[in-house]
């Protein structure tokens, strides 16, 4: 199993630069190995021109393919206190299960002290088959 972090990309050398961490972690599931991708990134898009107001923004986005529930994707925005909620998810019936979960998902990030501005949940885009080994497609780099 490999693990990818790319420290360098971590400490910008402009403060205006978003720090960016990527992982992809090996998951056990039924006997197999599988990869759990992850992405946080600090978001300076979101935040406020006025620094006094200016808060914490961090954009997070996992992504997991199993064979029993497909690709699935989560997509997080926080910003403070606040919390939007994006899930994505190839099959129909997952998503159908994601959307009944609703409730469950926002009361327990609600639990946390974290206000849910929005949830949703959506297919997967399309996306062009990727080849094996691609992992320009996932955002992810491998290179030290």
């Amino acid at each position: 199993a490999r693990i990818s972090l790319n420290q360098l990309s971590s400490h910008p050398v402009d403060e205006s630069a978003n720090r960016v961490w990527q992982l992809e972690l090996p998951v056990l599931h039924n006997g197999a190995v599988h990869t759990l991708k992850l992405r946080i990134e600090e978001d300076h898009a979101h935040r406020k021109d006025d620094p006094a107001e200016a808060e914490k923004s961090w954009r997070v986005s996992l992504s997991m393919q199993l064979p029993s529930l497909g690709k699935v994707q989560v997509s997080l925005l926080l910003q403070g206190k606040t919390m939007e909620i994006g899930l994505s998810a190839e099959r129909k019936e997952v998503r159908a299960l994601l959307d009944m979960n609703h409730a469950s998902i926002q009361a327990a990030v609600a639990a946390e002290g974290i206000d849910v501005k929005m949830l949703s949940t959506a297919p997967l885009p399309s996306q062009p088959d990727a080849q094996p080994g691609d992992t320009a497609s996932a955002g992810l780099s491998l290179k030290a």
